[in-house]
């Protein structure tokens, strides 16, 4: 079957054909995320930028979650010298899933509020483990970005089975490809056509080696109510071992 490149965020016709989507979303605020979550077809979502940067805060909205469809774990975001937040992370799953601490980030404070890691019982036997990241912006290939790629990478390579890591990597994939990273990690990129935020592609995923092959379409989520990003997400065959 050939897949359309763009789909309304709530088109669940993957269902059909047995596969698995996840998608990664730059929400902005948590107002949007939780508008996503109530809707959006999918089987895993991976946010940036929820803003919400109490721990207790975010102890309650994933204590709500799970009375919806989902399972949620949220990475605080932190408070700013001007008053205001920066980043935050989280990685939702379908509520009859699994979802696992597995392995956690460095404890740097510039780090864990732009990265999260868990596993996800989902897509192979074994399950798979979610990375949702959310890179400066503005900065291009800045050391910031770099230490975050490097310690994202160390972490990657201790893991045991797959992996899919999305997010606003405010970088393009070419930009991304020159820092070897990709090489590093023995990942690859799986981005959809055209841009996902003004005229450029920054929000896509990057998947080992060994699940690209069962990658079957990378597809924009239109009218999800994320401006300026626009949602991506990834189909996965089910029956990939």
């Amino acid at each position: 079957m050939q897949w359309a490149d763009e789909v309304q965020f709530d088109d669940d016709e993957y269902k059909r054909w047995g596969l698995w989507a996840v998608t990664t979303a730059n929400v902005t605020a948590w107002g949007s995320a939780g508008a996503l979550m109530r809707s959006v077809a999918s089987d895993a979502l991976l946010v940036q930028e929820h803003h919400v940067a109490a721990r207790t805060s975010c102890d309650v909205i994933e204590a709500a979650a799970t009375y919806k469809r989902w399972r949620l774990s949220l990475q605080p975001a932190v408070a700013t010298s001007a008053g205001g937040t920066s980043a935050g992370v989280g990685i939702a799953v379908a509520r009859h899933t699994g979802l696992a601490c597995g392995v956690d980030m460095p404890g740097e404070v510039d780090i864990a509020h732009r990265v999260q890691l868990r596993h996800w019982s989902g897509v192979c036997p074994g399950g798979v483990h979610l990375v949702s990241v959310y890179l400066h912006d503005g900065e291009g290939l800045s050391k910031r970005n770099l230490d975050i790629l490097q310690e994202l990478a160390f972490v990657i390579k201790q893991l045991r089975g797959p992996w899919v890591c999305g997010g606003d990597f405010n970088l393009e994939p070419a930009e991304l490809e020159q820092t070897g990273w990709l090489q590093m990690m023995d990942g690859s990129v799986v981005a959809p056509c055209g841009p996902t935020c003004g005229y450029r592609c920054t929000d896509f995923f990057v998947v080992e080696r060994r699940l690209s092959t069962f990658v079957v379409a990378a597809q924009r989520l239109e009218g999800a109510g994320t401006r300026p990003h626009c949602p991506v997400r990834i189909l996965l065959d089910g029956a990939c071992r």
